[in-house]
């Protein structure tokens, strides 16, 4: 008889990590990246400037309340890649490679599917020129009603497909990671489970084309453009290597939020389980 706990306390843990990181430095990391991504600065000018316009408040810019909603953004993760590797193992569906690779996966493109509009929203509150207050609670309504809900999900094809390559790799690293260790997480301290979700982040810097394409689709500027025009826009403008920014910090950050994710969320997950 299959007696198979269905994990639903992970639907609580992802957000809550993924607010704690975030709450961190993970939302300053998010926000010196997508600037970069848009306008090519330098690292240092970027920081500088940031600095200069708000203080101290640089590290919450667009957090509240599009930070703080994006947290949903790990509710996904753990959950679907859990389940999802179960049934591939329960019906046999491939080898155990295959089956870290798919639910990375489909855990990603879920992520992709619901963090769309709070991430579209974000980034206009970012590149928005009349946008001069930190609260960006007069975005959604403005937004909307100007251009339709479907707005909200601009850019979310290759934000789904971005999602789901970026979390198969992080998977991926992790599981070959544990293999090396010769543990599994739940045999593994806390350190040790951020060491391998820190593994897993650093390999997803692949993806940062896919980031760009994002960051330049949903940008205040690109409201009325998809996202195949915006890359052959780029690309004749500034060059094939103009998708490759934000490529430092980019690992960077993913290695630091999936060190949280896997570490403390899976730890919290066995104690609470």
């Amino acid at each position: 008889m299959d007696e198979h706990h269905i994990s639903k306390e992970k639907l609580l843990i992802g957000p809550l990590v993924v607010f704690l990181e975030m709450g961190l430095i993970g939302n300053y990391m998010e926000s010196i990246k997508t600037i970069k991504q848009v306008t090519d600065y330098k690292y240092p000018n970027i920081i500088k400037n940031l600095w200069y316009k708000h203080g101290f408040k640089c590290f919450h810019i667009g957090f509240y309340p599009w930070g703080i909603i994006q947290s949903i953004k790990g509710l996904p993760i753990l959950f679907v890649q859990g389940e999802s590797y179960y049934l591939l193992n329960k019906y046999q569906i491939g080898n155990d490679t295959s089956r870290i690779l798919i639910s990375g996966f489909l855990s990603g493109v879920s992520q992709g599917l619901i963090l769309t509009p709070v991430q579209r929203l974000k980034t206009i509150a970012m590149t928005d020129p009349d946008f001069k207050r930190l609260n960006a609670y007069n975005i959604l309504p403005k937004f909307v009603k100007k251009y339709g809900f479907s707005t909200l999900y601009k850019g979310v094809y290759p934000t789904m497909l971005r999602r789901g390559i970026d979390w198969s790799t992080r998977f991926y690293g992790i599981h070959q990671a544990s293999n090396y260790l010769g543990k599994s997480l739940s045999e593994m301290t806390l350190i040790e489970k951020m060491g391998v979700g820190f593994y897993g982040g650093l390999l997803s810097g692949f993806t940062i084309p896919l980031d760009v394409l994002i960051s330049k689709t949903q940008e205040y500027n690109n409201k009325k453009k998809n996202s195949y025009i915006i890359l052959k826009e780029e690309i004749k403008r500034n060059g094939i290597r103009s998708m490759g920014r934000g490529f430092l910090l980019k690992p960077i950050g993913a290695s630091y939020h999936t060190a949280f994710m896997i570490g403390l969320g899976d730890t919290l997950y066995r104690w609470i389980s």
